[in-house]
């Protein structure tokens, strides 16, 4: 089988696999080094006042999700047009020195828009994301997504312990200097070591336009799964104030935060193992009995949180819950690469990181209002009815048989490598 311009050889796309992941993880440790530490830092640059920490916060997060939402599917489509890996490199080093930029503001307006820039300009994990759809042969797609996957949720996890740690050492800018100087590294990595053999069109070649693209997508199982990505996002990011909320209600308001911390840090823990575990089930009981399953189960198990009498079973469940969360998000992912046509897949991550970042956006904003008109525990029952049309979704709406075969019959036609 002859290898077309995206695919590189079996040597070359394993290389490339494992080099991305590692990018991965260290950006994502880097990023990691900032956003949780926020709060501290607002009242380092002079803002005192606990409200004013509380409303810049929020503001300063929801603009970042805003600018990553706006601009995902734009660097997808340029993504597409250039090359994957020219992406992949400016999103970590845009992304370093985004973080690098927040030690040397003094001023939380300045900080806020050097957040926004970072938002408007990086999206690392989407376009290494769609760099991998095109390298990795189809067979081996949703373990390298799922790895990628899991290197991205340790280095979210790990990256504010390692920051508090360096905090302490060396304070809060330097430890923001030191952030960015490992994802600028995580670049370096991958235009080093990552190959992509990709061509652009010839000039005056015909090619699609934006609309043309948008349209295609549209028209196409991508759709489908970007809502269904939103709507869980939505779910999931809307129930995390709630659940501190809950957790003060549950256990008091002075080990709040150090409780709640704990449950998110447990939940991303056995997010992982749901992750590494996709592929091996995908592979035993098909995409979908694995989506319905962690659906559903996902959905479930936001009740016993709702009803928990304690922070244990509140706890025991968000962990539970994981599971599921990490079994969803690589089959997605695949799903997503393997719909989309190979001169469109960057475009394709793009909308879906344009679905989970709105997602995200809505979710704690409608959560938060049952929570105030009616009750926390309504709330969480709020974000499990959510997961209910996902579930009609898959069923109705997503044919995962033609995604199959469809993708198959590119590869067949030597638009994949072979493995």
């Amino acid at each position: 089988m002859t290898l077309p311009p995206d695919s590189p050889s079996p040597r070359h796309w394993r290389r490339s696999s494992i080099v991305l992941t590692f990018a991965v993880f260290i950006t994502f440790i880097g990023i990691g080094f900032l956003y949780p530490l926020l709060p501290l830092y607002l009242q380092e640059i002079g803002v005192t006042d606990l409200t004013g920490v509380r409303i810049w916060s929020g503001a300063i997060g929801s603009a970042q999700g805003l600018a990553f939402a706006l601009s995902a599917p734009l660097w997808g489509i340029l993504a597409d047009r250039v090359g994957r890996k020219p992406m992949v490199v400016r999103a970590m080093v845009v992304s370093g020195l985004g973080i690098a930029a927040a030690a040397l503001v003094h001023d939380p307006l300045l900080l806020m828009i050097v957040v926004i820039f970072r938002g408007l300009a990086a999206a690392p994990g989407t376009a290494a994301m769609a760099l991998v759809s095109t390298t990795v042969p189809r067979q081996h797609l949703t373990r390298s997504i799922s790895y990628m996957q899991a290197a991205l949720v340790i280095g979210m996890s790990g990256g504010p312990v390692l920051g508090g740690l360096l905090v302490g050492l060396v304070g809060m800018r330097l430890a923001f200097a030191f952030g960015g100087a490992i994802s600028l590294v995580a670049g370096i990595l991958v235009l080093v070591f990552a190959v992509e053999r990709f061509e652009r069109p010839a000039r005056g070649s015909r090619r699609p336009s934006v609309f043309q693209n948008a349209a295609a997508l549209i028209a196409g199982p991508t759709l489908v799964l970007a809502v269904l990505q939103g709507i869980l996002w939505m779910a999931d990011q809307g129930s995390i104030p709630i659940r501190t909320l809950h957790v003060q209600d549950l256990g008091g308001t002075e080990s709040a935060a150090a409780t709640a911390g704990l449950i998110q840090g447990l939940f991303s823990a056995t997010a992982v193992v749901g992750i590494v575990s996709t592929s091996w089930l995908v592979d035993r009981f098909g995409f979908r009995n694995v989506l319905v399953g962690a659906v559903v189960g996902f959905g479930v198990m936001f009740v016993p949180q709702g009803l928990a009498p304690n922070v244990i079973v509140l706890g025991g469940a968000r962990m539970a819950q994981g599971v599921f969360f990490g079994l969803i998000g690589p089959a997605v992912q695949t799903l997503v690469g393997l719909s989309a046509s190979p001169d469109r897949r960057a475009t394709a991550y793009g909308t879906l990181a344009t679905f989970s970042g709105g997602g995200g956006a809505i979710g704690p904003i409608t959560l938060g209002a049952v929570a105030a008109a009616v009750s926390l525990p309504a709330a969480f029952m709020a974000a499990g009815l959510m997961v209910v049309p996902v579930v009609f979704l898959v069923l109705a709406r997503l044919d995962i048989s033609a995604i199959m075969w469809e993708s198959t019959s590119v590869e067949d036609r030597g638009d994949a490598g072979p493995d």
